[in-house]
């Protein structure tokens, strides 16, 4: 009889150890049937969100040739001024397009970048915010500039008058600017790619 109960004390304990073991099975396969998309793929999507409103409103600045202003509104060091971004205060028609579409929505900077002879240079307009330490989408465009294009200065981007009373282009100014004539033997002037990180 008690050889009886050895063994039934025997089974008991396999019994546990089986039933344990099935237990953690269905727990490793339960936590692995578990979707944690919604925590991981958020910034994802609100990401690509800001990436295709940043889209929209640089190609309505590009169709009413808002971004060529960026490109050619100079401060009184002849670099792009800062003032083109402005969504308060002063504006310019870039900086009314901000203001109306992503101003409330998104913080954002905005980088130039241009060939000279020396490589690609970028220079950033300074929008008053330090970039974060989270998911930034990347837009950004290019704008032909011509020979004709008008040079344009102060916080409203007036044209640049010479001394003769005219308007100043891009021509006259050349090589006292922070662009360079690219191709000096035709109308084109510069390609520069007017790049938004927003957030």
């Amino acid at each position: 009889m008690r050889e009886m109960q050895h063994n039934r004390g025997q089974a008991y304990a396999l019994e546990g150890i089986i039933g344990a073991v099935i237990v953690v099975s269905a727990l490793l396969l339960g936590l692995q049937a578990v979707d944690i998309a919604p925590w991981t793929a958020g910034d994802e999507r609100a990401t690509e969100d800001i990436r295709t409103q940043m889209g929209d409103t640089l190609d309505g600045a590009q169709d009413s040739d808002a971004l060529r202003t960026v490109a050619t509104c100079l401060a009184s060091d002849d670099e792009p001024h800062p003032n083109v971004a402005a969504a308060e205060g002063v504006t310019t028609e870039f900086g009314d397009i901000l203001a109306n579409t992503t101003a409330e929505s998104f913080n954002y900077q905005i980088y130039l970048d241009y060939n000279t002879s020396s490589g690609i240079q970028t220079v950033g307009i300074d929008t008053g915010s330090p970039l974060p330490n989270q998911p930034t989408a990347t837009v950004s465009r290019e704008v032909a500039l011509y020979d004709s294009d008008i040079v344009r200065e102060n916080p409203s981007c007036v044209p640049r008058i010479g001394a003769d009373g005219e308007p100043l282009t891009l021509e006259d100014e050349s090589g006292d600017i922070y662009l360079e004539d690219q191709d000096p033997d035709s109308e084109l002037f510069a390609v520069v790619r007017i790049r938004v990180t927003a957030w």
